[in-house]
């Protein structure tokens, strides 16, 4: 009689630890929202922005909390956003957010947080300080202005002999890019 409980008791703690295992809590750095959800290793976090017709979020390293991806981001069917109902992560990678469904979210336009523009900004201002102090960020004054106003401040800063930076988007197919031009006060 005790051989069948010992057996069902194997297979009960089988089956825990298998469920722990694999669909348990995460360890959740303290800078990821509760909204954010675990995936293969990230925590993903979006929002429907319907205005903007777009979905704006963050993914985060699941160890450290670090961001890998923040910003705006569209189905790559439709170059819309995805809708609540929609969001249902498979996966992260090559900055692609991957849903249950074989859509695709992918990078719209990246976020002053995304680490893509923090290397670049950093590199930008290298450049540009060279031996005078302040300078001036095209991307922050015409911001919501477009290529032309961010354009118009980086002429002026330059006629002006004042240090500044600008910072472009291109936008591919699954891809999105990035590219500057700095100044220095000569």
């Amino acid at each position: 009689m005790r051989r069948p409980c010992l057996n069902i008791a194997n297979v009960l703690l089988g089956l825990l630890t298998y469920c722990l295992g694999c669909n348990g809590q995460h360890d959740r750095p303290t800078n990821v929202p509760s909204s954010a959800v675990w995936v293969d290793g990230t925590f993903i976090n979006c929002s429907v922005e319907a205005q903007l017709k777009s979905n704006r979020c963050t993914v985060y390293r699941a160890g450290t909390g670090e961001i890998l991806a923040d910003g705006l981001y569209v189905l790559n069917t439709s170059l819309r956003e995805a809708g609540s109902s929609d969001l249902q992560y498979a996966a992260f990678g090559n900055r692609i957010i991957y849903l249950a469904d074989a859509r695709k979210l992918i990078p719209w336009e990246p976020s002053e947080r995304d680490p893509i523009n923090r290397l670049i900004n950093e590199e930008l201002s290298t450049l540009a300080a060279g031996r005078a102090g302040e300078v001036i960020d095209c991307q922050k004054i015409a911001a919501g202005g477009g290529y032309d106003a961010r354009s118009g401040c980086a002429i002026q800063s330059f006629a002006d002999h004042k240090p500044f930076l600008v910072r472009y988007y291109t936008q591919g197919f699954d891809s999105i890019g990035s590219h500057g031009i700095a100044g220095d006060a000569r």
